[in-house]
């Protein structure tokens, strides 16, 4: 099983050049408090964005 944590976008946000980059992911920030909120499901493909905006790259290999 996979443990999954809560995760505060906020926390990497330390700069100017981080934060205007996040800002032009292509959700407006009402999405993004909606997407990430509790109890939320985000689409991978909004997940992928914000990580693509923060310059993460998720790699997945079979077993």
């Amino acid at each position: 099983m996979v443990k999954v944590t809560d995760f505060d976008v906020s926390q990497y946000l330390d700069n100017e050049e981080l934060i205007a980059e996040y800002l032009s992911a292509g959700l407006g920030r009402e999405s993004l408090y909606k997407a990430f909120a509790p109890g939320a499901k985000p689409r991978y493909e909004t997940v992928q964005k914000v990580l693509g905006t923060l310059g993460v790259k998720v790699h997945v290999s079979a077993k």
